[in-house]
């Protein structure tokens, strides 16, 4: 049994080149039944460029975890003309924060991992194309490249 929710929310301060984003979300599994194991590549993770960005893709999991991330986002440029495809870049300032447990019920900020850092992004017909980013967290500098959605 797997339960996900995950939500994000913008707000533009002012204008559409100055936005401020909140997301986060659960995710859980349960084995069907006291003997049964999950394998690890179904188990809820936290770290890489989506979740926990100043972290490996995988470095933690369980059954259970909860994240959030906040962002602000400047549009440095946008290209938009009556003939040409509406293309937009923009920088992101984000802080993200994550625990995971075997239960949701033991999520707790106690164990809170964080990380921080900056992304540049290209849009182009309100479809990402990419990010670029470089994250930091206690264990590190990473530095993301990724293509598609963010959240």
């Amino acid at each position: 049994f797997a339960l996900t929710f995950a939500d994000g929310a913008s707000k533009p301060l002012g204008s559409d080149w100055h936005i401020i984003s909140v997301g986060g979300g659960f995710e859980t599994v349960e084995p069907e039944d006291d003997d049964s194991v999950i394998p690890f590549a179904y188990l809820p993770d936290l770290g890489g460029s989506r979740r926990l960005r100043g972290y490996p893709s995988w470095r933690f999991t369980d059954q259970a975890v909860g994240w959030a991330t906040a962002e602000y986002r400047y549009r440095i440029w946008e290209e938009h003309t009556w003939q040409a495809t509406p293309g937009v870049l923009e920088a992101a300032l984000f802080a993200d924060a994550g625990d995971v447990a075997p239960e949701v019920g033991d999520l707790d900020t106690e164990d809170l991992k964080t990380s921080y850092g900056l992304e540049v992004r290209m849009f182009l017909k309100d479809n990402a194309l990419f990010r670029l980013g470089v994250a930091y967290s206690e264990e590190g500098t990473r530095v993301n490249l990724t293509t598609g959605g963010f959240w």
